[in-house]
């Protein structure tokens, strides 16, 4: 383990633009700044959104424009990166490409790599990626944390678990009323894990065309009535959609963590969701949550939900309290004392 002190610290990062996996990196350099720590973040220019704050003493380090050809422009943002980030004590990596950025980084500067392991890309991942993804989980020169036990066990099963926090703005007093017509809102993104055919399938049932469907982040391209796209919205923009919805749906096919259900039980909505493996941290089958995996048991749980109000509150109240329990300063204090730099 590291001194006891101030040392510094580098994130690569292939983007940083709108996911949860970025969200939790901007907060734990926001948190190791706070704490008079040197955090540099090194990500390309053409890939940096700025919808996330970070602290002025954070320094960001925009690599130079990569081009568009996948392949290519991969390796050479990584270069990039790699040639960018400093000298530092620890490389903080969460994805198999920056994992090789933290390697080589210990071999030219001596120093210590922390791969915060937040999914289990070999599952997802086309070949030959995924071969290279597994490969990362099998070296031990690193201090590991997974977002989850599932990922523990996917990966290796050693390391410690270091759960996401949620964003401080979560945890403040629900201001916005339920909407009228009984809401669902749903996080969309284009890829087969978030299992987009069994959400197209649950919106387009005869069932619960009086349910009316929020979507934010990417656009779908199924249109429904009953389906309202709302755009990529901010946190603060998310903290009102939440509340206002009456329940959440999730349906990946497996999760390293998934925020979204979370963040959802602290503004008080329950979510209806998959057994997607990190899910498994906090969501539990008829306390705070409502597992479901066929179409037929997601339009059971929400037509329960809207008719069921003792029972709606019952699950409110509990993924309230179950909430409370992932802030950032639990998260900043777990991550200083695994490390031994926590006074």
């Amino acid at each position: 383990m590291h001194r006891v002190g101030k040392v510094s610290f580098a994130i690569p990062l292939l983007s940083l633009k709108w996911h949860g996996g970025v969200r939790v990196l901007v907060d734990l350099a926001n948190a190791l700044s706070e704490k008079g720590h040197r955090v540099f973040i090194i990500t390309p220019k053409n890939r940096y959104h700025k919808y996330y704050r970070l602290q002025p003493s954070v320094k960001l380090i925009l690599t130079p424009t990569c081009g568009k050809i996948p392949f290519i422009s991969h390796l050479y943002a990584l270069f990039l990166i790699l040639l960018k980030t400093p000298p530092v004590d620890y490389v903080i990596a969460n994805f198999y490409p920056t994992f090789y950025i933290a390697l080589l980084h210990s071999l030219l500067y001596k120093s210590k790599i922390i791969y915060y392991v937040m999914d289990y890309e070999t599952q997802f991942g086309p070949f030959p990626y995924s071969l290279i993804a597994d490969i990362t989980y099998q070296f031990k020169n690193y201090i590991k944390f997974t977002v989850s036990e599932w990922v523990k066990q996917k990966t290796g099963g050693w390391g410690y678990i270091l759960h996401p926090p949620l964003d401080e703005s979560f945890f403040r007093p629900i201001t916005e009323k339920k909407e009228k017509v009984f809401t669902v809102i749903y996080v969309y993104r284009r890829s087969r894990r978030k299992g987009p055919e069994l959400f197209e399938s649950i919106v387009s049932s005869h069932k619960l065309k009086d349910v009316r469907f929020w979507i934010v982040g990417e656009k779908p391209s199924l249109e429904t009535p009953n389906l309202q796209y709302l755009g990529v919205k901010k946190t603060e923009e998310l903290i009102k959609l939440y509340e206002r919805s009456h329940l959440l749906l999730n349906t990946s096919h497996f999760e390293g963590f998934g925020l979204p259900p979370l963040e959802a039980m602290a503004r008080g909505t329950p979510p209806v969701l998959t057994d997607s493996g990190g899910v498994r941290e906090y969501a539990v089958h008829n306390y705070n949550a409502i597992i479901a995996n066929t179409v037929k048991e997601f339009e059971e749980a929400i037509l329960r939900l809207k008719h069921d109000t003792d029972f709606y509150n019952y699950l409110k109240k509990n993924g309230i309290e179950t909430s409370k329990g992932f802030t950032k300063q639990n998260f900043i204090n777990q991550f200083l004392s695994l490390l031994s730099l926590k006074k």
